[in-house]
């Protein structure tokens, strides 16, 4: 397998989205399994991604919160990392549009 491979290869959006929703109900640790494992391998998109900061702090501590209750510790400080560079980067954007 390369570093290229992709599960989701062929996959529509709105079929992603309809497969994510489906093993949230069915297996909610499959489910932040896949979360993390697409945060930790492409921290860079979820940084700057263009949603607001406040919703992805929101949701990384919901994931961060879900791997604190099944004491995954070394998943919640890789995730506490990349939610501390989002706020940077958040607050970098704030001070430079002035806001």
């Amino acid at each position: 397998m390369t570093s290229d491979w992709n599960p989701f290869d062929g996959v529509g959006s709105e079929d992603l989205i309809n497969h994510l929703e489906s093993l949230k109900k069915k297996d909610l640790d499959a489910f932040f399994e896949l979360v993390f494992q697409s945060i930790v391998n492409f921290p860079e998109d979820a940084i700057l991604d263009s949603s607001p900061m406040e919703n992805k702090k929101q949701a990384l501590q919901r994931i961060i919160k879900h791997f604190e209750e099944t004491e995954d510790y070394e998943k919640c400080a890789q995730l506490k990392s990349i939610l501390d560079q989002i706020i940077k980067n958040g607050e970098a954007n704030l001070y430079r549009d002035g806001k």
